[in-house]
């Protein structure tokens, strides 16, 4: 058996409290052809005197220092210094099991461009408070076949860029990288972008990534509602083209689709009045511009393929910012 080497990528922003713990779970992988990219995207804290700590007693470490740019633009910094013939990420705030890289590289094949494996996530002001995501066990799918092209698409975890290996060639071939302009949902427009370059994907069902919650990060502070709510629409609209493409048609696909719609509207909705401006003027406004977009529009017309009940259906399908407002301020109060 070969073994390529593995480029990990680890963006670090101001993550002092939990980037040693990151760092030796990496250093103490069974696999051991890798090496470890760290990017120091202009850390105010003590990660940059952590990383060069590092980076002096081990030479498979390379350190990046930055000015800060943003998680996608050290995402992309790690991706032009890679030399591994495969690349993976991993957040500074996460750590891996001692034999997570090895078991991902042992389903590296032929034709196969991608692969994932599940996550265990945990709370650290929660102990008790752990879930795993497991993926189907050597689930490979074909890019170009209509039925596994939607089965790939709509996989749990296929939105993240953790816990998966990419082919560093086709990254650098087809110019796959994080749109920096975006803040929010950028992993997943990454994804799709690889995914229409791909042939094969392959899953584990193994999970060896340990994903940390229960942190305040500085995305919760994006209050552009309007924004964010078009970035998920956006999304939406390059995920259906990527159907269309691959002549995937289906009434599981028209019955996605319109959840996933309904879901991105809901949970837009319900940030926003559980937020601090729900009494500000422009609220009325806010609901108006939403009505009137014709992805809600399409969502109206497709509304009998959701599954939620008749009280909300009757909400959306009039279109009324009124009822919205009344109905979603009611949420507030009641949950």
């Amino acid at each position: 058996m070969a073994y390529p080497l593995v480029s990990i990528i680890v963006p670090v922003y101001n993550a002092e409290k939990y980037l040693s713990d990151c760092i030796e779970s990496i250093l103490s992988q069974s696999y051991k052809n890798f090496e470890l990219i760290l990017v120091n995207d202009g850390s105010t804290d003590c990660s940059a005197a952590v990383c060069r700590k590092y980076a002096r007693q081990n030479k498979q470490i390379i350190l990046v220092d930055r000015a800060n740019g943003g998680v996608s633009s050290a995402r992309n910094e790690g991706i032009s210094k890679a030399c591994g013939e495969w690349i993976t990420f991993i957040d500074s705030d996460d750590y891996v099991s001692h034999d997570y890289i090895e078991h991902l590289v042992n389903l590296i094949g032929e034709d196969i461009d991608l692969i994932q494996s599940g996550l265990i996530y945990f709370n650290t002001c929660k102990a008790d408070e752990t879930y795993l995501e497991i993926l189907p066990d050597k689930l490979c799918l074909r890019a170009d076949n209509p039925d596994e092209c939607f089965t790939l698409a709509t996989m749990p975890l296929i939105t993240s860029p953790v816990s998966k290996l990419y082919r560093r060639h086709i990254l650098l071939t087809h110019n796959v990288r994080f749109d920096v302009a975006i803040t929010v949902g950028e992993d997943r427009d990454f994804n799709l972008s690889y995914l229409n370059r791909i042939n094969r994907s392959c899953t584990t069902g193994y999970a060896g990534y340990y994903y940390r919650k229960g942190i305040t990060g500085n995305l919760s502070s994006n209050t552009d509602y309007i924004r964010l709510l078009n970035w998920d629409i956006a999304y939406l609209r390059k995920l259906k083209a990527f159907f269309e493409c691959r002549n995937c048609e289906s009434a599981a696909l028209e019955r996605y689709l319109a959840h996933r719609l309904f879901n991105i509207y809901n949970d837009r909705l319900v940030q926003y009045f559980n937020s601090n401006n729900v009494e500000h003027a422009h609220t009325r406004d806010f609901l108006k511009t939403i009505v009137s977009q014709r992805d809600f529009s399409w969502l109206c017309k497709h509304f009998d393929l959701v599954d939620c009940n008749g009280l909300v259906s009757k909400i959306y399908l009039s279109k009324s910012p009124l009822l919205l407002l009344w109905y979603y301020r009611l949420l507030r109060i009641l949950y």
